[in-house]
Formats: C-alpha cells, structure tokens, sequence
C-alpha cells in the first residue's frame, strides 16, 4: 500500500501534502481555538475538554512512540525518500493523524459547519503522512483509533471536572 501512495508522487502534488503535513504541526490548532474563542460564544466545557483531549493524545503518543520503536519507511526501505523531516525517530503512531483526528471533534462541536472539512482535512493529513514517507498506512489507522480513546477519555474527565465544579 505505500508503495502505491508513493507512486503517484508528482511535484504540485508533493507541494499540496507537504502544506497539509504543515498545517497538521500543531500551531494550526492553536490558530483554529483563538478564533474560535475569540469569535464564537465562550463556553467553558468545550475549553476544558480540548485542553484534556489534546492533552491525552499528546501524552499517549509520547508513550507509545518510543515503546514501539518502529522504524519510518524511508528507513526500512531504500526505495522510498521522505519528503520531510519527520519529528523524531519512530513511525507508530502518527501523532500528526491523531492531533488532526482530534481537531476534528474540538472544533466541531461548537461550529458544526465545519465537521465535514474538519474530516477531509484530518484525511488528508493521515495521507500526507504516508505519500511523504514518514509514515506506514497502520501508523494513520493507530492514529486515528489513538484520538478517539483520548476523545472518550476526554469526554469522561470533562463530564467529572464539570460535576465538581458546578455540583
């Protein structure tokens, strides 16, 4: 399957993912909940369950990451470049997937007109995971499955912070 992702490699292309890896870095979440609160009613639940979701997929993933010791692509197979830098040494999981798996829950939630791009723009950064080389399809597929418990897990520490503060 990556072999075939990289096969369809053409430069326009390369520059389009390259872009989506970009935006998956992390500051664009930042850019997305600024506007967000600085132009959508301010509701407290919804910051505290981002911060919590956020937070529990970036700390599964710095778990996880170096336990699995799964070496990128491009190492494991000459034939394959990466296109970019990749953060660390290891492939499992894809914390960019699983940031922007994320994203699209936080910030639908309180603009739900953006559900649909939020899942085409969390896809496409699964994707450009795999067509830049840094990443293999399971590590997307891990990713995505790591959000969603951090999501749940969110969703149930949320719920228990806001009976203790408003009980």
């Amino acid at each position: 399957m990556i072999f075939l992702v990289i096969s369809k490699r053409r430069s326009g292309l390369t520059r389009f993912f390259v872009l989506m890896t970009r935006l998956g870095d992390g500051w664009f979440y930042f850019l997305i909940a600024f506007l967000q609160i600085l132009f959508l009613p301010f509701q407290l639940s919804w910051l505290i369950f981002g911060g919590i979701a956020f937070s529990i997929e970036l700390a599964l993933y710095k778990l996880i990451k170096p336990l699995s010791k799964r070496r990128r692509p491009f190492h494991r197979y000459p034939g394959i470049k990466n296109l970019v830098i990749p953060p660390d040494l290891y492939s499992f999981p894809s914390g960019h997937t699983a940031a922007a798996t994320v994203a699209v829950f936080v910030f639908s939630i309180n603009a739900p007109v953006l559900l649909p791009i939020l899942i085409l723009f969390a896809i496409l950064v699964g994707l450009s995971r795999v067509y830049l080389g840094v990443h293999y399809p399971t590590d997307v597929i891990v990713g995505a499955l790591l959000a969603l418990l951090s999501l749940f897990l969110a969703t149930k520490l949320t719920e228990l912070i806001l009976s203790i503060l408003f009980n």
